[in-house]
């Protein structure tokens, strides 16, 4: 057997495997997506409400500028999302109406945010809003793959809820809870603010899957049940999605059949 050659080609597999598992690391916008309808009246502070909107709107890597409201963004949802934007200085951009958000382009904009669902605060996502949302569920892969960043509010009460999601369904239940705590990880994508100041009002969902959250970070839970209320991704992290099983399966055998022939010592070479 000509061992330099399998050596030569296990080398070659366990490079496209390794270049394989880096491609399907692709997700590189910033998430935030909370259980709370936060643009529901008085329910975080006007400084809590301007540090969401300025999270999303900048540190994406896809050239965009603005935000895209999808959805909502009428009566007191709006009311108070521009309260807040009065301190962020975003440039918003609204998409309202289920026509309007089937035939609206993604391009050109930093970050995509969704509202709280009409049943949790007036003015907010309806169902036939979040049903057109869900039919451009590729669109919005696309986009946060590209570098455009992603935020949403809670979705209780409304069919579907989270059926956008880019890596797959996130499975949540229903609460009404204000007894919130915030992890490190939500100063570590950089904001400042106490527990009450974000959670001024009930949460009306938590995540409860699927384990691990496909890679996102657990940002603040709820005291009662210690699950996930709000999930994110700050600067710098990386959404990654799970190599599929051919490609580890490719990545192992090379690597376990290259750490061997790295043990095997020559045999020594017999005189004539």
């Amino acid at each position: 057997m000509n061992f330099k050659r399998v050596r030569k080609t296990l080398s070659i597999v366990a490079a496209g495997a390794a270049l394989a598992f880096g491609m399907n690391s692709a997700y590189a916008g910033k998430i935030f997506i909370s259980g709370h309808d936060s643009d529901d009246g008085g329910h975080v502070t006007q400084a809590f409400g301007a540090q969401m909107l300025d999270f999303i709107g900048s540190g994406n890597t896809n050239g965009g500028s603005g935000i895209l409201v999808l959805g909502g963004y009428t009566g007191t949802s709006a009311s108070n999302i521009n309260n807040w934007n009065s301190v962020a200085l975003e440039t918003l951009t609204a998409s309202s109406g289920a026509g309007a958000i089937a035939a609206q382009s993604f391009a050109g904009f930093a970050a995509i945010f969704m509202p709280s669902a009409s049943s949790q605060t007036g003015g907010g996502i309806t169902q036939a809003e979040l049903n057109a949302i869900n039919l451009r569920s590729a669109d919005i892969v696309a986009f946060v793959n590209g570098g455009g960043n992603l935020m949403a509010f809670t979705q209780q009460g409304l069919t579907g809820a989270f059926g956008w999601f880019p890596l797959g369904a996130l499975a949540t239940s229903s609460i009404g809870s204000l007894d919130i705590s915030q992890t490190p990880e939500l100063a570590l994508a950089g904001f400042t603010a106490t527990n009450a100041e974000i959670a001024g009002d009930l949460y009306h969902n938590e995540f409860t899957g699927p384990a691990g959250f496909f890679g996102l970070k657990v940002l603040a839970v709820n005291n009662n049940t210690q699950q996930a209320v709000i999930l994110g991704g700050g600067v710098g992290t990386k959404i990654g999605q799970v190599p599929e099983p051919t490609t580890l399966s490719l990545f192992g055998a090379a690597l376990l059949a290259s750490l061997v022939w790295s043990r095997r010592k020559p045999r020594a070479t017999r005189k004539g």
